[in-house]
C-alpha cells in the first residue's frame, strides 16, 4: 500500500541526495496510486453497507480515484522521466533500494497472514462482525514498521489514527461498524495520498531544469 523508495532525510544538496530525488518521486507515484486503489475498496465497502444505490457507490468510487490517480500518473511520469537524467544509483544505494524492496514485502506478507488468521479466528469464535475491525487494525500497524523503512514520520500518524479508529469501532453499533470505520479508512487513505503527492511535486519543482 505504499511506495518503495525512501524520501531522503535530508535536503541538502549532495549528489546522493539528487540521485534520490526523482526515484522518490517515481516511488510516491506509485505509492498514491496503490494507496488510492485501497481507499477505493474502503469508500466502496463502506457505502455499499449503507444499502446505496450502486450507482452512487460506483459514481463516487470513480470520483475518489480520479482525485487521486491523475495526479499520481503525473507525478510518476514526471519521475520516471527525471531518473532517466539522473545519475545511476552507487552500489550502496542500489543495496539499500533492494533491502527496501525486501522489507516491504515482508512487512506485506505479514498483514496479510495477520489479517487471514484474524478473520478466521473471529469467526470460529462467533464474532464476525468485528472482522472489519480487526482489518482496520492490522492496516494500520502494518504503517508502523513502513515509517522508519521509507523514513517517513507521517506514516507513524497514520498508523495510529487507523488503529485507533478500528479500536474505536468496537463500541459503534454492528448495524452501522461497516460503513462508519469503512468510510473513515478510505477518508485517511485520501488525505494520506494527497499529502505524498503535495511532497512529491515540491520535489519536482526542485529539479534543476
Amino acid at each position: 500500500m505504499t511506495s518503495t523508495v525512501a524520501l531522503p532525510e535530508t535536503e541538502a544538496a549532495s549528489n546522493s541526495v539528487l540521485d534520490w530525488r526523482p526515484r522518490a518521486m517515481t516511488g510516491m507515484g506509485f505509492g498514491a496510486l496503490i494507496m488510492g486503489f485501497f481507499g477505493c475498496v474502503w469508500l466502496g465497502w463502506g457505502l455499499g453497507a449503507m444499502n446505496l444505490r450502486a450507482s452512487i457507490v460506483i459514481a463516487a468510487v470513480v470520483a475518489f480515484a480520479a482525485s487521486l490517480w491523475i495526479p499520481a500518473v503525473g507525478l510518476l511520469r514526471n519521475g520516471l522521466r527525471a531518473s532517466k537524467q539522473a545519475a545511476p544509483l552507487t552500489p550502496e544505494q542500489q543495496r539499500e533500494r533492494s533491502r527496501m524492496g525486501r522489507n516491504f514485502g515482508l512487512v506485506s506478507a505479514a498483514e496479510g497472514v495477520l489479517i487471514f488468521v484474524a478473520i478466521n479466528v473471529l469467526n470460529n469464535l462467533g464474532l464476525g462482525d468485528y472482522a472489519i475491525t480487526a482489518i482496520a487494525a492490522v492496516v494500520g500497524l502494518h504503517f508502523l514498521p513502513l515509517a522508519r523503512l521509507f523514513r517517513r514520520p507521517m506514516y507513524y500518524v497514520v498508523g495510529v489514527i487507523m488503529t485507533l479508529a478500528a479500536v474505536l469501532s468496537i463500541a459503534v453499533p454492528a448495524s452501522i461498524r461497516i460503513s462508519a470505520l469503512a468510510s473513515t479508512m478510505s477518508v485517511i487513505l485520501w488525505v494520506t495520498c494527497v499529502l505524498i503527492l503535495r511532497k512529491g511535486f515540491a520535489l519536482a519543482r526542485e529539479l534543476p531544469e
